[in-house]
């Protein structure tokens, strides 16, 4: 914790800031790739073990060297499991991946995407967090407020 919180600093003093838990960036030089998956959007992975998301389906490529060079030789996908995501996954999915991120998650937003009041949905969750001051709620936007207990913070939020 030490070692994170100085590098927290010293990044900081350098005119770094934190975007998400683990990236650091000056303004205006934040990975566009790592935020295209912060907001849930697709992408296709390529190569051996590769990991992709397309039109709701996730899809993960064989880690066999052999069979992912003989799939491809054949002109197929070399995909060894996909999983059309379920509504509650994709609602998991979608809080697990904002709250990662310093500016949280846009509630509006998930109210128009999923059709529910997140609110109302998790207000007992909400109640005991804001208590013990684990998160906050600004302008629209749940984040967390302590980064090292995120995952059990985000988990809260999970069906």
């Amino acid at each position: 914790v030490d070692m994170y919180d100085y590098a927290v600093s010293f990044l900081g003093e350098h005119g770094f800031f934190r975007y998400e838990i683990s990236n650091f960036a000056k303004p205006g030089f934040e990975s566009i790739h790592n935020q295209n998956y912060w907001n849930r959007g697709e992408f296709i992975g390529v190569g051996l073990n590769a990991y992709s998301f397309y039109g709701g389906v996730h899809y993960q490529n064989t880690d066999d060297f052999v069979k992912y060079c003989d799939t491809i030789n054949k002109n197929k996908l070399p995909i060894e499991q996909e999983e059309k995501e379920s509504r509650v996954s994709a609602q998991n999915e979608t809080i697990m991946l904002a709250m990662r991120t310093t500016k949280g998650l846009d509630i509006s937003k998930f109210n128009e995407k999923f059709g529910l009041n997140f609110c109302d949905k998790f207000h007992i969750q909400i109640d005991k967090l804001l208590k013990n001051d684990l998160i906050a709620i600004e302008n629209g936007f749940l984040k967390i407020k302590n980064l090292y207990v995120s995952n059990a913070i985000i988990s809260e939020f999970f069906e």
